[in-house]
């Protein structure tokens, strides 16, 4: 605190003013022998005045300060006077955001500290109608006044200027932004938008992380190995895609080629397109089409698969048919080729046969300890008599269970059984080492076979046939 020059009268000799440099205090010292003066307060007040001050004056503290003072003989120091108005500070307008759709950097594990380089830290993917941010209005502040009477001015309250883009609406009640479609949220300067479309001008991978994006994603570059791809919609990659998980409800569209591996699952809701197709493990619910080549790849498709070069190794199970350029390799290296086959009728299967084979050996146990027990006849006990009871609830059920899933299965196999129309066509060539498939029926090629050539289920004989394409 800097004091303001205060000049003396002999009238004023032994009382003293400061003025804080703010100017929100008036502070007084006394000298003792000043003190004794009936006409201190007087004395004081006609000093404040001299001064210019215009704050009132605490004369009650100043009185007690003074009785305080005679008493022990001694002078004031630092008794404040007079306060001014101190000013209030404006609050500016804030944005709280439902979470941190732009942080920077990776995600990091909480507890081992560890940084995993696949997944970004910001969570940009929004549902339609999600909640985004809220604007909370500015405070106005309010004007104070220093010691002398002159006014002391705060600013204004800064305001947000976001503004809704694509995609985004104002909700009135909430005093928010959100979402109007499902997509990924973009803030350009003041302007927030939500795309419905994913656009990456680069690769998949570290500087993008794993993908994940309810729409469309359109992929400049390639998708690097061991990062991931989830989309509500299509899938466009102009590169080619290594071995990454993919999953998309649309089609995928891969320019150059799928180089894969058979460890990572490419799942795709639509249909996929590529140059060619090598080490790849592809659950497809469309049709399959290759360019150049389908090379030691596992292919699960409901839809029809189309190589227009040839299909080596590997498995391709197609519900709606196969049609190829050639077969197999001259090397002989073991290609299947199954047709007329639903995969996800197989996976139903398979879950009914698993659990048929856990329930029979579940009530093989209940009905021997059943048995035992009512061996014993009227000696049953109240505890074994309640377990008997539970054991016979349980064996009915069981059994009505696997009758159940015998009939399911019938049903499985009956709809399998639609799939003997499917043809797998063979323009060109089949290499032995070649199995042709078709439902439940196999046929295995042991020599060179030249095309065109397809091969179909034979209903008089439940066979195979590999014949000339008329």
């Amino acid at each position: 605190m800097n004091d303001e020059p205060v000049s003396k009268t002999p009238a004023d000799t032994g009382l003293s003013l400061r003025v804080s440099d703010d100017r929100m205090e008036v502070v007084l010292e006394v000298a003792a022998e000043c003190l004794t003066s009936p006409e201190i307060i007087a004395k004081v007040q006609e000093l404040v005045q001299s001064k210019g001050i215009k704050a009132e004056l605490d004369v009650e503290a100043l009185q007690a300060a003074v009785e305080e003072a005679r008493q022990t003989e001694s002078g004031l120091e630092n008794v404040v006077l007079a306060r001014g108005k101190p000013s209030v500070p404006p609050c500016d307008a804030m944005l709280e955001w439902s979470r941190d759709f732009f942080a920077k950097g990776y995600q990091t594990d909480s507890e081992s500290g560890t940084v995993d380089f696949h997944e970004m830290a910001s969570q940009p993917y929004v549902e339609k109608e999600e909640h985004l941010v809220k604007v909370i209005p500015g405070r106005p502040g309010v004007d104070g006044i220093d010691v002398y009477g002159h006014p002391i001015k705060v600013s204004q309250p800064k305001k947000e200027n976001l503004k809704k883009g694509r995609n985004v609406y104002w909700d009135e009640d909430e005093q928010s932004f959100r979402a109007g479609i499902s997509g990924r949220v973009k803030l350009t300067r003041d302007v927030l938008d939500i795309d419905e479309v994913y656009s990456i001008r680069s690769d998949v991978g570290p500087e993008t992380g794993n993908v994940k994006h309810p729409g469309a994603v359109r992929i400049s570059g390639d998708v690097v190995s061991e990062f991931k791809v989830e989309a509500g919609g299509p899938v466009e990659v102009k590169g080619q895609i290594y071995a990454s998980e993919i999953q998309c409800e649309g089609n995928l569209d891969v320019k150059y080629g799928i180089n894969a591996s058979t460890n990572k699952i490419i799942s795709v809701g639509g249909t996929v397109k590529s140059r060619h197709i090598s080490n790849a493990h592809i659950i497809c619910h469309g049709d399959v089409c290759a360019d150049a080549e389908i090379c030691n790849s596992i292919l699960n498709v409901r839809g029809e698969v189309i190589c227009r070069g040839r299909i080596v190794g590997g498995s391709t199970v197609s519900l709606g048919g196969i049609h190829t350029a050639q077969a197999g390799s001259e090397t002989e290296i073991r290609t299947i080729l199954v047709a007329g086959v639903d995969f996800q009728l197989l996976d139903a299967l398979k879950v009914k046969k698993e659990e048929m084979e856990k329930l029979t050996k579940e009530l093989e146990k209940s009905e021997t300890a059943h048995k035992q027990l009512a061996m014993l006849g009227n000696k049953l006990l109240g505890g074994q008599r309640e377990r008997i009871m539970k054991l016979e609830s349980f064996i009915e059920e069981g059994r009505e269970r696997i009758t159940l899933l015998r009939t399911e299965k019938t049903e499985i196999y009956r709809k399998m059984t639609e799939g003997r129309a499917a043809r797998i066509s063979i323009d060109k060539v089949v290499y032995p080492g070649t199995i042709l498939r078709i439902v439940s029926s196999t046929l295995e090629v042991d020599e060179i076979r030249r095309g065109p050539l397809v091969a179909s289920f034979d209903t008089e004989t439940g066979s195979v046939v590999l014949g000339a394409r008329g």
